[in-house]
């Protein structure tokens, strides 16, 4: 068996050495051949459409597979029904639970479900402020701070 060589001093073998031989895909295949990019477009299409590949166009084509979009539509409605049954159980618990805490959680939740949740907002209070109140401002917090 033929010995390795060794990285000097370190006695481990060399691992970040460039691979010598094809590797585990092959040889490199070189640069892509499908041209320069191109932009996308709002006329640029995301989908095949089967009525498409059958040559019909107009308001009656469909996107995708039929069968598929049946079982999308399917799957939707099961999960609206499951949302719906969770709600009731969340409602259930606010108006019958034994204890408060689980009243107050509960109806809290439904609430967020139903009508959502509130949007945090932040007042930027810099905004109509001109550079040199920032910096006379930044002073005066400077000098009321102790050191």
């Amino acid at each position: 068996m033929p010995r390795r060589i060794r990285n000097p001093g370190s006695g481990k073998a060399p691992v970040n050495t460039p691979g010598k031989g094809e590797g585990w895909g092959g040889p490199a295949k070189g640069a892509g051949r499908g041209g320069p990019a191109k932009a996308f477009t709002k006329d640029s299409p995301t989908r095949v459409t089967v009525q498409a590949v059958a040559g019909q166009t107009g308001s009656g084509a469909q996107m995708g597979d039929p069968e598929k979009a049946a079982r999308r539509r399917e799957l939707a409605a099961l999960e609206e029904v499951r949302q719906q049954q969770m709600r009731d159980v969340i409602g259930t618990l606010a108006l019958n639970a034994e204890r408060e805490e689980t009243q107050l959680s509960a109806a809290v939740a439904y609430l967020n479900r139903s009508e959502g949740l509130p949007v945090a907002t932040q007042k930027n209070e810099n905004r109509d402020m001109t550079l040199e109140k920032m910096v006379a401002q930044a002073a005066k917090l400077r000098e009321r701070r102790p050191d």
